[in-house]
Parts: structure tokens; sequence; C-alpha cells
């Protein structure tokens, strides 16, 4: 654990971590709203435009020591607090979805679609392989993998300077944050219940387990500082911080990309296969493929213990792929995006005597959409090296074959497509045939 006398605060992410109240834990971020006086304004103006209530006018003038509240002197600095002031709903719309994605509003559980308002107040789930991101005018960009939940607690703008206050809390699961760039006074904070996040202008993660009570924190851009009231812990891109209600640890540094195997080569097979280096220092590894470079549309998402993930029923079509490794203390690491093509393509095959003297009808059928041409290989056993028959690019599904010598062949069949990026030539596993007398 560390310790450090003060919490920082400014142009960088705040994390406030308490206890489980996530209520003082923000205590030190409730700064008020500071409004200067213009010519003219008299307090009980201020109140009857801007603030909640008729109380909001006495409260102000008691915080501020406003002696003549209908003749206060222009360039005077008020300081208002936040919740007397009124304020216009801010709405959040759901920018992407996949899989089992619910909205939760007073009560009632609705299935989500594309487009779909997050208000305040509102929750929202992800079930098993279910993604989704939403986003706001600002330019904030919030998903949640599969397994996740998050309360939009407050989403509003303050009338009296439009300044922008939001308030997330990631109830269970992970999340990816791409924080809008604020004006002073604005906040964008992400809660766990044992964390707050107070965000300017950055890109960062954070994730909560609610059975163990683990906090991550992971910065992908700027500056996190993690707090309790009594320790301090600033971790700048590249670091992370793992917290739970006994403390905060040492910033770690964040494990490197794992180096992926041939990540962009054309994906022909049944299953999407992966394979990849793992990080010295990693227990587990994180898979994820999605519609965009930017991870906005994830499509599936896998922790594996071994060097490699295997995707099913993915649609032929340009993916992207990365993976992180996830270090002992929970913090999952850095990451690298690649591009690939998905193109089911095959061949099944198969031999039978032909009704020809001495035949063998060799017939086969293409697996996977699209126009395909296929190709016939035959060479001896003991010689591969001379093909007895090499036809490519013909359009039948069958070929037979006569007058073959008594002995052993090797014999394969391809599927052949054309795409984008040129040729794809998929070879079905060798077949062995015994000619006899």
């Amino acid at each position: 654990m560390i310790r450090q006398s003060r919490v920082l605060f400014g142009f960088i992410t705040g994390i406030l971590l308490g206890s489980f109240s996530s209520t003082a834990a923000v205590a030190n971020d409730d700064a008020p709203i500071t409004y200067k006086v213009a010519q003219g304004d008299t307090l009980y103006w201020l109140a009857k435009r801007y603030m909640v209530g008729p109380r909001s006018a006495e409260i102000v003038r008691r915080l501020n020591r406003v002696t003549h509240p209908t003749q206060m002197q222009a360039g005077k600095v008020l300081r208002i607090p936040r919740e007397q002031l009124r304020s216009k709903p801010v709405l959040l719309r759901i920018q992407s979805l996949s899989g089992p994605v619910t909205l939760i509003a007073n009560g009632q559980r609705l299935a989500a679609t594309k487009g779909a308002v997050l208000r305040q107040g509102m929750e929202i789930e992800t079930g098993r392989k279910g993604f989704v991101a939403f986003s706001g005018d600002s330019g904030s960009l919030v998903t949640l993998p599969s397994r996740s939940h998050a309360r939009l607690k407050s989403a509003k703008r303050y009338l009296i300077n439009d300044a922008l206050d939001v308030d997330l809390e990631i109830v269970n699961g992970r999340s990816s944050i791409k924080a809008p760039k604020l004006r002073a006074q604005e906040r964008f904070r992400t809660r766990t219940p044992v964390a707050v996040s107070a965000v300017r202008g950055t890109e960062f993660r954070v994730g909560f387990d609610a059975e163990t009570s683990l906090a991550t924190t992971e910065v992908i851009e700027g500056s996190v500082n993690v707090s309790d009231m009594a320790e301090a812990a600033l971790a700048d891109a590249g670091f992370g911080v793992a917290s739970s209600p006994a403390g905060i640890n040492e910033p770690e540094a964040l494990l490197n990309a794992p180096l992926m195997n041939d990540p962009t080569r054309i994906q022909t097979s049944e299953l999407v296969e992966f394979s990849f280096a793992p990080v010295t220092g990693a227990k587990a590894h994180r898979v994820q493929v999605a519609q965009d470079a930017g991870f906005v549309s994830i499509l599936d998402d896998q922790l594996v213990d071994g060097d490699d993930a295997a995707f099913r029923e993915l649609p032929n079509g340009r993916y992207f792929v990365r993976t992180r490794a996830i270090a002992t203390s929970g913090l999952e690491g850095l990451s690298e995006t690649h591009s690939f093509r998905r193109q089911r393509v095959g061949v099944t095959a198969s031999v039978a005597q032909s009704p020809l003297d001495d035949g063998f009808k060799f017939a086969w059928l293409s697996q996977g959409d699209g126009e395909v041409l296929y190709g016939f290989q035959m060479w001896r056993k003991d010689d591969p090296n001379t093909l007895l028959v090499d036809e490519l690019g013909t359009q039948d599904n069958s070929l037979t074959l006569t007058n073959l010598k008594q002995g052993r062949y090797v014999w394969r069949v391809a599927a052949l497509q054309m795409l984008p990026e040129g040729l794809v030539k998929v070879w079905a596993d060798p077949q062995e045939l015994t000619v006899g007398e």
C-alpha cells in the first residue's frame, strides 16, 4: 500500500476509493459551481432562473456572505452547490449492440435496441455474448462487454452555464470509456460500488468484480489518480491500479500485448481460430472480435487459460481481433488490433468404385458461400514430388480415373474462390487409395 498526503485533481482522472459507501468517497469531487455576477444580477433573479427552489437563494447567500442580495457587485464570484442548480437532462443513445442486452427502467426490463435512449436513473445489462456501446452528444463513448451491469445515476447540464455532469456506475463486470474533453466545472464520473472516477478527457477501463470487491483501473491515455481518504496513487498511460476496500495497490505496468500468430490470414475453416504467445506473468488472456477497429461493435469476447481461442458462427466479412494479457493482480494489459477476413471456404471429398472397368470416381462438395472452382491432385505415396494428376480451376464436382496401376496413392481436392485480396485456395486433408490387382 502507498500513502500520499493530498488528492490530485485538475486535468487528470481521479478515482476516489472509499469504503462500501460511494457517497463518502465522492465528497472531494463535489466542488460547487462558480458564477461571476453580471451587471444587474440579483440573487433572487438568479435563484428564480437557475436554482431549484425558493430556499436556494438563502443557502447561496449564507455560503457567499452576501449582505445585499439585490445589489451584488458585478464581477463577484458566487459559489453555488450543485444540488441547488436546475438542469436539463442529457440523453445517451445506444450506438451498437449484439446479443442479449436489457434496459431497466422503474423496475421494468425491456430488450434494448439500436438508437434506444438511456436516461438518468436507468440501468443496462448485457447477458452471455451480449455487447453494447452507448454515446452522448458531448463525444463520450462507453462500451460494456458480456455479463456487465451499469447504472446511469446522473446525466444533466446545468442551466446556469451549460456544464455537463454525468455519473455512471459499473455495478458489475467491465467497461471501456472514452471520456469527452471537458470544460471547466464539467464532470464525467464513472464509479463502482467502491470507486468513483472523475474524468477529464482520457481513455481508460474500469472493472469491478462483485464477488471479490476487486476494482481495477487501466489507463490507456491520460492519467488517473486513485485515492481514498488516506492513500493515493497516480497512474499514467500504460499503468493500472488494483484496489479494494482494504486499500490501494502500487501502480503497476500493464502487461504488453501478446504476439499473435498470423492474425491477418483469411479464416476459411468452420471455426475462426487464433493463437498467440502467452505473456510472461499472465494468469489468463482475453481475445475479442469486433466489426470495427475501435471495438464499438464487439461480436465475441473470450477469456482463455491457454494460448488459443476459437469462435463459432462468424459470417463472411471483414473483422478485427485483439488480445490482451491479464496479470495476477487482475489488471488487463495493452492490446494490438489486427484486421482479418472471414471467408468460409472448404470442400469434402470421397472416392468409390466406378461403373467403368478399373475405374474410380472421386466426388466432392463445397463448404461455404459463393461461387467455387475446384482442384484435384494425385501422386504415388512413395513419390510425392511427382504429380500424376494436377487439375485446377474445374467446375466439375467429380472426376473418374481408370487404369490405375497396382500400388498406394495419395489424393486431395481443393476449393478455389476469388476474393478482393486475391485467390483463396483451400485443400482438404489428403486421403489414401490402395489399388490392388
